[in-house]
């Protein structure tokens, strides 16, 4: 039985590997065929600067929202009020970490960090 899994391990790590190198040489096939000056001239040109500067700001608004659903939930649970500058913190950390660990990591580093605060 457990040769059968081990099995099911490899298989499935050549298939993310295959996966990886599938989707790797596609994105360097694509990038040789651009000229990233030209498609950067062509993007300043084409951008509008007014909804540029609302993504900016729905982008920056965004946490704060977080901070507020935060609060919400633990003071549904009774917590003691926490600052709302290392609320936002500790949003903004959980973001960075949740872009690059998987799972969602960064909102456990989030519930550790609130609750030794």
């Amino acid at each position: 039985m457990a040769e059968k899994s081990k099995k099911g391990y490899v298989k499935k790590g050549i298939l993310a590997a295959g996966s990886l190198a599938v989707s790797a040489g596609l994105i360097i096939w694509l990038l040789s065929r651009i000229d990233p000056a030209r498609f950067g001239r062509q993007m300043l040109r084409a951008m509008d600067i007014r909804w540029v500067l609302a993504a900016f700001g729905c982008t920056m608004i965004t946490p704060v929202f977080c901070v507020f659903r935060w609060r919400g939930v633990l003071s549904a649970q009774a917590k003691p009020k926490i600052a709302f500058p290392r609320m936002l913190h500790a949003v903004l950390v959980a973001d960075l970490f949740n872009s690059f660990l998987p799972a969602k990591a960064g909102d456990s580093l989030k519930v550790a960090y609130l609750y030794r605060h």
